[in-house]
């Protein structure tokens, strides 16, 4: 019987912001290689105490886990990290010997039996993992080290673990070792390059961006991304790039029964079908100011309230300016209800009239797929990246998300029109339940990891 591939997987999103955004990108890897038949080795970087493989003690280990959980959905906000900088030290050279002298990587097998005991957030969700790889403060050496040397201690932790596949969940700039593993193959996930070009991206982390960008793209074996928009940009930024497009799976999850939903919907004093749904973070790119003042020019006009989901991003402080402009009438008839749960979001969704997104720009539009996997007619800007995921009749096209007079009257074109979108809504969501299933993520997968 031959053995599973091994593929390891980098997973800075993890760590610097915890299991959300491109976090969600690491849980399909893992889910994707399990589905696919490799075995899946995730790299970590938080600064915990190790499990004691000398120990048998299922307490101690679910204590770990449960610090290790808090630090996985917290990143290095987390209380779990309340070592000292001198411990940190001591802790990464131990670390760094461990690796390039004794090769040990300290790696944590994931017993189902701690899984049962514990109920975690992202650990639970990271089931299929067969092996949780802890390098403190990985992720903080490639920024202060040569580019050669912090892939070195990478190539040997993965040649120490027998791993021939290295896949990142995000941009991890790894310069090939001239001599060293040669036979390790690198896939680099870019999702986007939006840090390029978007106004909240400091210019320090976006020189920063360019340059690990431009080392993942002359130093892979294969790139991969999100959408065939993200495949444009990247090819325009490198012309002899080919990225291979896998679309990410995006599935609609088991609602909550008709009273626990009846439930949400009263806490926020909106009704089924009674509001339009606006489901992204409140900042500039998202356009959330314009909508606010598009529909100030439209509340008269329709019984429809306005729910805005989201927590506060850059720009914020001009998207509330905005809101308390407004008079009272208008004002009472917007809903903010900030950051959600995933169940709580699929819920609004599922009762929402209408999904309204005027962003300027967008790597994919996530919120509009889910949006059409319930079939939400949808108002969006008409962007490179909605366009390539939207099955014809199902939505209705902003022109200019500058301008918010066309949002308002798109809006209520979108709130007019539901009733003559149902077959299309219905055709629509069979299609992007297939493109965006786990059994199509896991198909594109394995074909490009099977390729190398």
């Amino acid at each position: 019987m031959s053995k599973k591939r091994k593929v390891m997987i980098i997973s800075p999103a993890i760590e610097d912001g915890g299991m959300r955004g491109l976090g969600k990108v690491t849980l399909a890897l893992v889910d994707g290689l399990k589905n696919s038949g490799y075995e899946s080795y995730l790299l970590t970087g938080a600064p915990l105490a190790r499990v004691n493989k000398r120990s048998s003690s299922n307490a101690h280990k679910a204590t770990v886990r449960r610090l290790l959980d808090h630090y996985l959905l917290e990143g290095f906000e987390s209380k779990a990290l309340c070592n000292s900088k001198p411990k940190l030290l001591k802790i990464l050279l131990r670390d760094l010997f461990r690796v390039l002298v004794l090769g040990k990587a300290g790696e944590m097998p994931y017993e189902r039996a701690i899984l049962t005991q514990h109920q975690p957030d992202s650990l639970c969700q990271l089931k299929n993992l067969d092996v949780l790889v802890n390098f403190a403060l990985i992720y903080k050496i490639n920024r202060i080290l040569p580019k050669r040397l912090t892939a070195m201690i990478v190539f040997s932790l993965a040649n120490t673990l027998g791993v021939d596949t290295i896949i990142t969940a995000s941009p991890f700039p790894l310069k090939k070792p001239f001599i060293f593993h040669k036979d390790i193959k690198v896939i680099q996930y870019v999702h986007d390059i939006m840090p390029l070009n978007i106004m909240e991206t400091v210019p320090k982390s976006s020189e920063r961006f360019s340059k690990d960008i431009t080392i993942c793209l002359n130093n892979s074996d294969l790139i991969i991304t999100s959408s065939l928009n993200a495949k444009d940009k990247l090819q325009s930024l490198d012309p002899s790039c080919n990225p291979e497009v896998v679309y990410l799976p995006i599935v609609k999850p088991i609602l909550k029964n008709s009273a626990d939903s009846t439930g949400l919907l009263a806490q926020h004093n909106i009704k089924k079908g009674q509001y339009i749904l606006s489901l992204s973070t409140l900042e500039e790119r998202k356009n959330i100011k314009r909508l606010i003042e598009a529909y100030s020019l439209i509340a008269s006009q329709t019984s429809q309230k306005l729910v805005i989901v989201g927590g506060p991003g850059y720009g914020y402080e001009d998207i509330k300016k905005a809101y308390l402009s407004l008079n009272k009438k208008i004002a009472d008839k917007i809903v903010f209800t900030s950051y959600i749960s995933e169940p709580d979001k699929w819920v609004l969704l599922e009762n929402c009239s209408n999904l309204v997104h005027p962003a300027i720009d967008e790597g994919l539009g996530i919120p509009v797929i889910e949006a059409l996997l319930v079939k939400v007619p949808v108002v969006s800007t008409r962007l490179r990246s909605i366009e390539e995921i939207a099955p014809a009749g199902c939505v209705t096209f902003i022109e200019d998300p500058y301008d918010i007079h066309d949002i308002g009257s798109k809006t209520m074109l979108g709130i007019n029109s539901k009733k003559n979108r149902r077959q299309s809504l219905e055709s629509g969501s069979e299609l992007l339940s297939d493109v965006f299933s786990n059994i199509n993520f896991t198909k594109r997968l394995k074909k490009v990891i099977s390729s190398l």
